[in-house]
């Protein structure tokens, strides 16, 4: 179990085969490099609302600490979410979830 603080995320509703599943997309970004990475968790299984955070816990244990002020996404995670809105289209979609509302 590891656990991550990520720059940007957001929560997709992934879904297909009449089917849906949460992920936390997370994107940081190198300030030495000034290069941008991404994991996209498995599915999510428990949120906490702990005041300037969500505590998002996924089914392999992982731990991500999405704080409230972070949520939107970088240049990379943008992509990543209109390659797999490609890859699904017409057998399913990505939408965005708010967490707390």
């Amino acid at each position: 179990m590891s656990e991550y603080d990520p720059d940007r995320w957001v929560v997709l509703e992934i879904t297909q085969n009449q089917k849906s599943i949460r992920r936390v997309l997370a994107g940081w970004r190198d300030k030495f490099l000034g290069a941008s990475n991404y994991r996209l968790s498995s599915p999510v299984v428990k949120v906490l609302d702990m005041d300037k955070y969500y505590r998002v816990v996924t089914k392999t244990g992982n731990v991500y600490c999405c704080h409230k002020e972070c949520e939107g996404m970088n240049v990379i995670t943008a992509r990543v979410v209109s390659s797999l809105s490609k890859q699904l289209e017409g057998k399913g979609s990505v939408d965005f979830v708010t967490l707390g509302s």
